[in-house]
């Protein structure tokens, strides 16, 4: 997993807040991954969890409670845009018969 996995795994938990924000996260992933390495690996993601849950000032136990639930009932969030109405593209009323 990659720093930008692991941010985004948190942020779609709702465990990042006000105190512990996205350069609090990264710092901890940058704590845990080895020096050299863009990623870690399922042991270095679980102690970067107990670093969250040490510096949330929740216990372990909560904390995967939370990730567990939250990936359980819901998809992960789309955070991408939408694109707006064209009417020579999307009305059918108005094609061409060019292409």
């Amino acid at each position: 997993m990659e720093s930008r996995g692991f941010i985004k795994m948190l942020r779609d938990c709702n465990v990042l807040n006000k105190r512990f924000n996205d350069a609090a996260a990264d710092i901890i992933f940058t704590k845990v991954k080895d020096r050299g390495e863009r990623f870690i690996d399922i042991h270095d993601f679980a102690l970067a969890l107990h670093f969250v849950a040490e510096e949330k000032g929740t216990t372990y136990e909560t904390l995967v409670a939370q990730i567990c639930e939250r990936v359980a009932t819901h998809a992960p969030d789309a955070h991408g845009t939408k694109a707006a109405f064209t009417r020579l593209h999307d009305d059918k009323d108005t094609y061409t018969g060019a292409y």
